[in-house]
């Protein structure tokens, strides 16, 4: 599994440590081309361990179920496929992109994407305010990352400066 880790850009490095603490050195973290952001690939469950360990450095862990090519094509494709997967009859979603140094228009983007996970889905609705699934598309530069989110799947810490 991935996790894009943010991290106050102050503290950058002491967060890629502590995550690597945390999860007992049992991944591959790679830097973004984005100050305080970075990727992480591993096995472990990376929410629960840091959640449990004492971090002054990490802000945000994001789960990232594929990684895809920064190219509004390929994000729709493959965003739409894990939406069929995850998105069931009765729910509420909504389509948040988060677009770090691309040229891509992130509001087009989760209106199409959201029009057609509405064209085919049964009986779905759009909620932005609270959602119960997310689809969460995260650009990194030439990189992207997807995943169907509720709420408790990301972990949010209060990192002190």
């Amino acid at each position: 599994m991935y996790y894009l880790i943010t991290t106050p850009v102050s503290r950058q490095y002491d967060g890629m440590w502590e995550v690597e603490w945390a999860l007992n050195g049992n991944l591959k973290i790679k830097k973004t081309p984005f100050r305080g952001v970075f990727l992480v690939k591993t096995e472990e469950d990376a929410l629960k361990l840091i959640d449990k360990y004492e971090t002054t450095a990490v802000c945000r862990v994001i789960p990232l179920e594929i990684i895809v090519k920064t190219e509004e094509e390929e994000i729709m494709k493959n965003a739409l496929s894990l939406s069929m997967n995850k998105i069931h009859e009765g729910d509420t979603f909504a389509v948040r992109c988060k677009n770090r140094g691309e040229k891509l228009n992130s509001k087009k983007l989760e209106r199409e994407l959201g029009e057609k996970i509405l064209n085919s889905i049964k009986n779905i609705k759009v909620n932005l305010t609270f959602p119960k699934k997310t689809v969460r598309i995260e650009v990194f530069g030439r990189n992207t990352g997807i995943s169907i989110l509720e709420d408790k799947d990301i972990l949010k810490k209060e990192a002190v400066e």
